[in-house]
């Protein structure tokens, strides 16, 4: 009886040490330690801003924890300069990595300004970041319709600006009104919200970020006009068809997005569904499929210990990494199949 017990026992104790051992196993075989060392270069953007801070986090990270691959990060002009950068020089295109934005992307694959030609072998690898921008009014006569806009001064940051982008399909094609139709002022970032403080023009797009947990946050330039203007401020809708119309339309991949009341602080009183755009990581087509593998497997298993080097970091997560792309042919091959294998969303739902 003693005998049987102690078999029992033994058994018990061997299953449980292979259900410990086994993970680590299995990790060690998807981190792959005899694979040939690999040394990539990773674009950001200038110095100090978000691009940057997550391009060399990821860099860090990425020569912390893969046996194989190393990278070096680099301060560049921003997303469209990355990818201009990689049409100029063919031969990088297996070599680097860049961050930018999806509207850059659709930008370049169109052909569209500030691209003077094609470019259509860019492939996703992940998000980091998201936002939920709008536009902002002091006259509550103005909602989300594209009447209501028809003879207004529309402040924006510039004719190539992502949100004049992202406006300009949903005015085309939301709407169904042609852009020119309605009254522009490109006065920059920060420059637009001043004007809207002092009348030069009646609505302003505003950015927001979002953050992880669900949470968003102002822009500093938005944070500065509540904080200093007196009117209340009125917070656009677009409806999620307007969106859909402006997305089917343009091909630019925006989705309707809703912040609650109090999101962005006391000022911002009413709730407003906004439209999203994602940055992240892109590879070319031609980058070896093991190279995008190993930076989503990075990501995925260590996600949590970029959050601390910027608070838009915080978005970033395995829920979250499919944002960048809208279906399975915009991911880069080698990333696909490391989000297949996990399951990985890809999309915003």
């Amino acid at each position: 009886m003693k005998g049987r017990k102690l078999t029992t026992a033994i058994l018990v104790f061997c299953s449980l040490l292979i259900f410990a051992v086994l993970p680590m196993v299995v990790c060690a075989q998807q981190a792959n330690p005899d694979h040939e060392k690999v040394t990539i270069n990773i674009l950001g953007g200038p110095f100090g801003v978000s691009a940057y801070i997550a391009t060399f986090t990821l860099t860090d990270l990425i020569n912390k924890k893969s046996p194989w691959l190393r990278a070096t990060a680099m301060e560049t002009k921003g997303g469209s300069e990355n990818f201009k950068t990689l049409a100029r020089y063919p031969e990088k295109k297996k070599t680097h990595v860049m961050l930018s934005t999806r509207s850059n992307e659709t930008l370049a694959r169109m052909g569209l300004p500030p691209f003077d030609a094609k470019y259509t072998t860019m492939r996703s690898i992940s998000a980091y970041s998201s936002f939920a921008p709008t536009l902002i009014t002091l006259d509550p006569s103005i909602k989300g319709r594209g009447e209501d806009f028809l003879g207004k001064k529309i402040g924006l940051s510039s004719p190539l600006g992502a949100d004049t982008v992202l406006a300009k399909a949903i005015f085309e094609h939301g709407f169904g009104i042609p852009f020119k139709k309605f009254k522009i002022q490109y006065l920059g970032w920060g420059g637009m919200l001043d004007a809207l403080a002092d009348g030069i023009v009646d609505i302003a797009y505003i950015g927001v970020s979002q953050l992880g947990g669900g949470k968003f946050a102002p822009t500093p330039a938005l944070q500065k006009f509540m904080a200093s203007v007196k009117k209340d401020i009125h917070w656009i809708s677009f409806s999620p068809e307007t969106i859909k119309k402006a997305r089917e339309g343009s091909g630019f991949a925006t989705y309707s997005v809703h912040v609650k009341a109090g999101a962005l602080g006391p000022k911002q009183t009413e709730a407003y569904d906004g439209f999203t755009g994602t940055v992240g990581w892109w590879a070319d087509s031609e980058m070896d499929d093991d190279v995008p593998y190993e930076i989503a497997r990075i990501i995925y298993e260590y996600y949590k210990d970029m959050w601390p080097a910027h608070i838009l970091l915080t978005y970033l997560s395995p829920e979250t990494m499919g944002a960048i792309a809208s279906t399975e042919k915009d991911l880069h091959p080698g990333a696909l199949k490391f989000y297949k294998e996990r399951g990985i969303q890809i999309g915003i739902r």
